[in-house]
Order: C-alpha cells, then sequence, then structure tokens
C-alpha cells in the first residue's frame, strides 16, 4: 500500500520558520497585553493611599500605587471610591466605599449604591414621597335583566366618574408604604311603567296578600343603586427601577339598594319593597407592575393584585303598603370573597418629577352579594333572613392622571 506523507518538504521549512519566529511573536503580545492594561488603568484608575502599602507589598510594588488591590483590603482605612447612583437615586455627597474585595467590601459597596439605610443618609434616596391622582371612569357588569315588574326593565349601567389617589413615603431607594383610595363611585339604574290597573310585579307571595298592594297597579318605579369604595395599605419594593411588588391589606366596601314603589287607585293606594346589602370585604393581598420603557420619556406598565378577603355581608329588607302590611327583617353573614385587578398603563415623563398616565384596567370581584342573587321574587314573611353571597361582578375602565416625587 502506498504511504501518503502527511507533511511535505514545504510543510516542514514552514513549521520549522515558524518556531523560530515564536518568541518574536510571544514578545509582541506581552507588549500589546501591557499597553492595554496601562490605557485602560488611565481611562479607569482606582484610588488608592499608600498608607495601605504594608498590608499588600507584594501588590504594591507590582502594580504602583494607584492599583487597586482586590484580595488584601479588607479591613483596610484607605480613602474609598465614590459611588455611582442609578435612576431616581440621589447623588452621594461625602458617600464613598473601601475597595472592593471579592467578598466583605465589594458586597458592602453593591449595599451602598443600592441604597440601604444601614449605610446613613449619604446612601438614601432622594426621593422621600410620592403622591398620585388619577380620574377613573368604570362601568359595573352583570344583573343587567334584573327587575320585579312585569312591564319594565332596568337600564344599562354607564360609565361613572371617580377617583385613585395615592400617598406613598419611602423608606429608602427600594423600599416605601403607601395607602391608596379608590371611589366613591355610584352607579344608578332606573326604570319607569304606567297603566292604569295593569301593571303587575314578579312576586311569587306567600301568603299571597304580600304582593296585594303590587299587582294592578298604575305605577311600577324601580330604583336600583350601587356604590363602591376601596382602601388599601401597601408595602412595595423596587428592583432595578423596572419590577415593583407589593403586600398589604385591602379594604372594599361594595353597596347595593334597590326600591321597588308601586301605586295604585284602589286600597292599598300605595306599597314600598326595599332590600339593602351590604358587602365588607377585608383581607391580604399581592400584587406588582412591570416597566417597560419606549423611549426616553415614555413607557409601558402592566399591573396585577390579587387578594383573599372576608365578606362580612349584611342585608336589611323592608316591605311596607299603606294597609298596614309590612316585612322588616335582617341579616349578617360571612364568606369568602376575592378580587383581582389587572390593568396596562402608558406614562410620560412630563419632567423627572411629574408623570402622566393614561390605562386601562379591569376588576373582578367573586363571592359578593347582590340583588339579583337573593331570589327577591319569592316574597314570603321570612324574606330578608338569609343573604346569599355567590354573585361575580365586574368593574372595568380607562384610568388618566399624574404622579408627583419629590
Amino acid at each position: 500500500m502506498r504511504r501518503i506523507p502527511l507533511f511535505n518538504r514545504f510543510g516542514l521549512s514552514a513549521i520549522k520558520s515558524a518556531a523560530q519566529k515564536a518568541p518574536a511573536f510571544a514578545m509582541a503580545a506581552m507588549l500589546l497585553v501591557s499597553g492595554g492594561a496601562s490605557e485602560l488603568q488611565a481611562q479607569y484608575p482606582v484610588p488608592y493611599s499608600a498608607s495601605n502599602s504594608s498590608s499588600s507589598g507584594s501588590n504594591q510594588s507590582m502594580f504602583g500605587s494607584s492599583v487597586m488591590p482586590l484580595g488584601d483590603a479588607v479591613g483596610t482605612t484607605a480613602p474609598r471610591s465614590r459611588v455611582v447612583d442609578s435612576v431616581f437615586r440621589g447623588a452621594p455627597s461625602n458617600s464613598q466605599v473601601q475597595p472592593v474585595s471579592y467578598l466583605n467590601e465589594g458586597y458592602s459597596a453593591l449595599a451602598a449604591a443600592e441604597c440601604s439605610p444601614s449605610f446613613g443618609p449619604d446612601a438614601s434616596c432622594n426621593i422621600s414621597w410620592y403622591f398620585g391622582a388619577e380620574a377613573l371612569a368604570f362601568r359595573r357588569e352583570g344583573n343587567r335583566r334584573f327587575t320585579l315588574s312585569q312591564n319594565s326593565f332596568l337600564n344599562n349601567v354607564e360609565y361613572e366618574w371617580g377617583g385613585r389617589f395615592t400617598a406613598g413615603k419611602m423608606l429608602d431607594c427600594s423600599n416605601a408604604w403607601e395607602f391608596v383610595y379608590a371611589g366613591p363611585f355610584r352607579w344608578t339604574r332606573t326604570s319607569l311603567a304606567e297603566g292604569p290597573g295593569n301593571i303587575n310585579s314578579r312576586f311569587l307571595a306567600n301568603p299571597t296578600t304580600l304582593a296585594t298592594g303590587f299587582d294592578n297597579a298604575d305605577r311600577h318605579s324601580q330604583l336600583w343603586q350601587s356604590d363602591l369604595n376601596s382602601f388599601e395599605v401597601n408595602r412595595r419594593w423596587w428592583a432595578w427601577d423596572a419590577i415593583s411588588t407589593l403586600v398589604g391589606i385591602r379594604y372594599v366596601k361594595l353597596e347595593e339598594i334597590y326600591r321597588l314603589t308601586s301605586t295604585r287607585s284602589v286600597a292599598p293606594t300605595s306599597a314600598i319593597y326595599q332590600d339593602e346589602i351590604d358587602n365588607d370585604m377585608v383581607g391580604l393581598q399581592v400584587g406588582g407592575d412591570v416597566f417597560f420603557p419606549t423611549s426616553l420619556k415614555t413607557m409601558v406598565s402592566l399591573k396585577g393584585k390579587a387578594g383573599v378577603f372576608a365578606n362580612f355581608a349584611s342585608r336589611e329588607l323592608r316591605l311596607q303598603a299603606s294597609n298596614g302590611t309590612s316585612v322588616i327583617n335582617g341579616i349578617d353573614d360571612v364568606d369568602i370573597s376575592g378580587l383581582v385587578e389587572i390593568g396596562v398603563r402608558g406614562h410620560y415623563l412630563f419632567t423627572p418629577s411629574i408623570r402622566l398616565n393614561a390605562g386601562y384596567e379591569v376588576w373582578f370581584v367573586p363571592g359578593v352579594a347582590t340583588e339579583a342573587t337573593q331570589f327577591a321574587q319569592l316574597l314570603n314573611i321570612n324574606s330578608g333572613t338569609t343573604v346569599r353571597m355567590r354573585d361575580d361582578v365586574v368593574f372595568h375602565g380607562f384610568t388618566m392622571g399624574a404622579e408627583i416625587l419629590f
């Protein structure tokens, strides 16, 4: 078999020539590395005092007095280099950190840069308070077809205006306590049906005399009103100026009042059915915001909150007719409810201390008591002695406002 040589005479000559020139290549590489390091040291000098020369003689002699010894600086008293703060953090006055080491000093420098309160006022945030005010145009969904009159439905719910007000106290650059109030919201629905002696109710009464004042009527007037208020106390944290998380206590009050008024030309000439329901929900919530910068002055954020509450619900029912017929009952009960809040907002930094925002939000509130879930049409002397917390209510709408930092 014919042997194929790996190197011919031209290849062997090339290898011999490269081997002869290897020392020259190595010397040139060392000069390039030394020159690059000198240039880097000139651009980013690290101050170091001669007082540390005793603690690191070898490093001092090798690199010179302007080079920071990485492994021997723990516990030294050398002058400290300044810390550069990130966005929204105050410019330090005389705050400095010791030359960093791999452990203790490096961690201290990082903690100071993150404005840890344990590093004194020089490392604190230049923002002490933040306040926000927003206008909310919310609509309440559900129960559109509810009525206790056979001749008319309640009209649809429209968007109603409320507000949200936020006040926060910064503990340092990444921790704060904040208070948030949203409300007051009031949604109102009405209906009116008229006809001489031919307006009837949907009541299935037992005894039937309870519904007498609402049947064969000349006029039915219905009013439904719902109020919403929300209060929050949160502990909030920020990270990397892009993520915010919170844990807090929230109290939500949702009220409903429904009233049916009937008038007739024969006795009983008038009758009123009124049902009042209160949902007092209190519990813990968690949440957060994620920010996506879109330019130097604009960004988009996603927000979310979720809470589990104890719902202390109460109900009071009154039926009164001009002939003396009356039913007055009430009940208090407790059950589990919740709240899920999601939204998207756009932000514009009008100035470093003033931010404008606008967005859209959805609140989902399960486990609440509403008039539509109480079987109000089943009228008897025990009506109003139970309260059913089985309804799910949705609020959604537009938000717009401003935030001030100082």
